[in-house]
């Protein structure tokens, strides 16, 4: 399945990887690997990483969500 857009990982690597990115959200580096190994950001962390980072988007955030699920799950909601 073709990807929507940029992965968790990708994400966290373009924020200065997960030791800055832990920083800036007051996480714990441990947590935010945790979050880059499982290619998704859980959904109690969004409001803290939309304030912290105006640049990434419910959107961007949603996406990373719908590609980290295997492809035999129910994607409802998810774009094609």
């Amino acid at each position: 399945m073709k990807r929507s857009g940029r992965s968790a990982a990708e994400i966290i690597r373009a924020k200065g990887g997960p030791a800055a990115f832990a920083s800036v959200l007051g996480q714990n580096p441990v947590t935010v690997r945790t979050w880059k190994k499982r290619q998704r950001f859980p959904r109690g962390a969004w409001p803290e990483i939309l304030r912290a980072y105006p640049d990434i988007s419910l959107d961007d955030l949603f996406r990373t969500e719908c590609d980290a699920l295997p492809t035999n799950l129910d994607r409802q909601g998810c774009s094609p």
